[in-house]
Parts: structure tokens; C-alpha cells; sequence
């Protein structure tokens, strides 16, 4: 999130995602990509545990990644366990998006209202003020 003057995910913890193993998988897919297609995100939560063979997202399974990534913001964990892993994120998206992008979204949302350096200029002052909103509703 560019107008968050702190990184949304330390780099040290990317390390052992595999984004560029699924990214891969996806560029030898006949599947074309379209706005609600969730196959890179079923691919890393596959590959993580998170997400069964069938496709299921299993929220629960990805608190220890969540805990793990922002251990330092304890608030934010809290958050997010608040409002997107113990709760429904149907609301966090188009109705086409899978659980999947929707939970992305909802963990997003959680990050801009937590983070500790915003950005307030040109339009991101408008992506803090949606954020708010949002979070609001």
C-alpha cells in the first residue's frame, strides 16, 4: 500500500511465499485472468496450508502467518482477527470475488486504519478518507 509510508508486510517475512512458484503455475494456465479469478491466492494459501485441496479457505489456519507477519503491531493482529478471521468479509468485495480476495481486502482495509505513517497527499488523502469509510460501515 503506497500511501502508507510503513511496509504492509515486513520483507523478511515474503520470504517463503511462494509467489513466484504459483505465478508461474498461473502463466502456464489455459485460465484466462479476470478481475474475480482467485487462482493465485488458492495457490499460495494451498501452498501454505491455508487453503484445502477442494479450494476451501480455512480463516483460522491462517492466524499463525498473520500473527507472525505483524507481531509487532499486536493491534493490528487484533484487527484483523476481529474483523476479518473471526468474522464474515462478504461485505469486503464484488459479489463475483472469492472468499479469498475478499479476505485480502478486508486485511487491507485493516492495515490502512492501523498504519502508523500515512501519506495525506494527492489522492491519498482520498484512499485514507475511503478507507475510514469503509471501516465505518
Amino acid at each position: 500500500m503506497a500511501c502508507c509510508k510503513a511496509l504492509p508486510l515486513p520483507l523478511s517475512q515474503l520470504k517463503g511465499v511462494p509467489i513466484e512458484e504459483c505465478l508461474d503455475e498461473m502463466r502456464k494456465s489455459p485460465k484466462p485472468a479476470s478481475d474475480g479469478n482467485c487462482e493465485l491466492e488458492q495457490c499460495i494459501g494451498y501452498k501454505m496450508g491455508y487453503v484445502t485441496e477442494d479450494g476451501t479457505f480455512i480463516k483460522s489456519a491462517i492466524e499463525p502467518f498473520i500473527a507472525d507477519a505483524f507481531g509487532k503491531r499486536p493491534g493490528l493482529v487484533e484487527n484483523i482477527k476481529k474483523n476479518c478471521i473471526n468474522a464474515d468479509v462478504k461485505d469486503y468485495g464484488f459479489d463475483h470475488f472469492c472468499e479469498l480476495k475478499k479476505f485480502d481486502q478486508c486485511l487491507l482495509i485493516q492495515y490502512a486504519m492501523s498504519c502508523p505513517e500515512f501519506d495525506n497527499r494527492g489522492r491519498c488523502s482520498e484512499i485514507k478518507s475511503l478507507a475510514e469509510k469503509c471501516y465505518a460501515e
